[in-house]
């Protein structure tokens, strides 16, 4: 494993905080722990007209356009204008 010059005690420390990691997401899924959360912020996307991923909003208003870079970064400049 790669330490990125912090040596093998650094290593096995990542590790470590890898697995205790996996350990509170697995208990957590089983345990259904987020399920009321994800379910309101699913209802409230519905509701925002979100059906699917990525949903995007650039100041309030929902974006279905382009994804490309120069797009968006042209929507997001110009919405201040209307602001």
């Amino acid at each position: 494993m790669e330490t990125g010059g912090h040596g093998k005690g650094q290593a096995t420390l990542v590790q470590h905080r890898i697995r205790r990691d996996q350990a509170n997401v697995t208990v957590s899924l089983k345990g259904r722990r987020y399920e009321n959360l994800v379910r309101e912020h699913f209802r409230r996307g519905v509701q925002n007209g979100v059906y699917g991923t990525p949903g995007l909003f650039v100041n309030g208003i929902r974006y279905t356009g382009a994804l490309d870079l120069d797009t968006l970064r042209g929507k997001i400049v110009n919405s201040g204008d209307r602001a």
